[in-house]
């Protein structure tokens, strides 16, 4: 990926410490698929030993897993996983699932990408499933890789949090994201939930703003941009300006015209921070009825006392 906003995502950061030498714990041997027992090895209370089933193929009460530094652990089936403790990627995490759905659900409280950690999106398609109250936390140096499109997508209890868009500054968004480091943050006010429904050919207001203190006399840059359901990026009314308050409220609009999902993200950046705020906009199909109404009546009067007149034009 070109660009990577370092976030820790959903609700608070913390620095978590993966702990080994717990009985059930699993970690990473090498190079290898997740559902391959060779892949594993497993703590027994006393040392590591060949693991008898891979994480998540039954329901352990402690078994935190770690691919380690420098292993690439690879998901190419529809995943459903038993809950699990934590998944700690210090090495690579590779979702490439080939069949439809395309959806590893991987039943943790929570998925962190370590400073060395990569998690990849291989395929055209993976949504990565997390359950609700999960969190998704990327430390320092922690990254995201492989294809971009808008339907590779982090869901978290049901809401797509996260999806790829293609532009010349391919980037990895976030939405509802407090960022690491700083208090500067995107806010899309309307619409105000994270995925709304609304109707093909519909023209859309939305709005945006920041929070966050900044330097007096600040200027924040933003700018908005939204990709159809095939990558596309649809032309807004105002892509992009300046705000310089809190609460000050930038607004554009926009008609969506495809079927599917549409990603709308919000940046600002301070000049030395950025960051990101996403919606996803599902549009369904024109249910609407078309409806008429009549003008009010409207008198004339013709002229028949005038010889070969006796007809008037009427416009509304």
């Amino acid at each position: 990926m070109k660009k990577f906003y370092f976030v820790i995502s959903f609700f608070i950061s913390i620095c978590f410490a993966f702990g080994q030498d717990v009985l059930n714990d699993y970690r990473s041997i090498g190079t290898g698929n997740w559902e391959t027992i060779t892949s594993w090895e497993t703590y027994n209370g006393t040392s590591w030993i060949a693991a008898s089933n891979y994480p998540g193929q039954i329901t352990t009460t402690t078994n935190n897993i770690e691919v380690r530094l420098g292993h690439t652990i690879t998901v190419t089936t529809n995943l459903v996983t038993d809950p699990m403790g934590t998944v700690t990627v210090n090495g690579t995490l590779v979702l490439d699932p080939p069949n439809n759905p395309r959806e590893i659900s991987l039943r943790t409280d929570l998925l962190e990408i370590g400073s060395s950690g990569i998690l990849n999106f291989s395929g055209s398609q993976a949504s990565l499933i997390l359950p609700s109250g999960a969190a998704l936390v990327f430390q320092n140096g922690g990254d995201i890789a492989g294809s971009c499109t808008p339907n590779n997508q982090i869901e978290i209890g049901g809401i797509v949090y996260a999806a790829c868009r293609s532009n010349t500054t391919t980037v990895f968004t976030f939405g509802d994201v407090v960022a690491a480091g700083s208090t500067l943050n995107a806010q899309i006010i309307t619409p105000n939930t994270l995925s709304v429904n609304e109707e093909i050919c519909s023209t859309l207001t939305v709005e945006g703003s920041y929070t966050g203190p900044t330097n007096s006399g600040d200027i924040i840059n933003y700018s908005w941009l939204v990709a159809d359901p095939n990558g596309n990026i649809v032309a807004t009314s105002l892509d992009s300006g300046t705000l310089n308050a809190v609460g000050q409220i930038a607004s554009t609009n926009f008609t969506v015209t495809e079927l599917g999902d549409y990603i709308l993200s919000f940046e600002v950046s301070d000049g030395s921070f950025t960051n990101v705020e996403t919606r996803t906009i599902i549009v369904t199909p024109d249910t609407q009825n078309p409806t008429a109404s009549n003008p009010a009546d409207i008198n004339v009067q013709c002229l028949s006392d005038v010889p070969a007149v006796n007809t008037a034009v009427v416009t509304d």
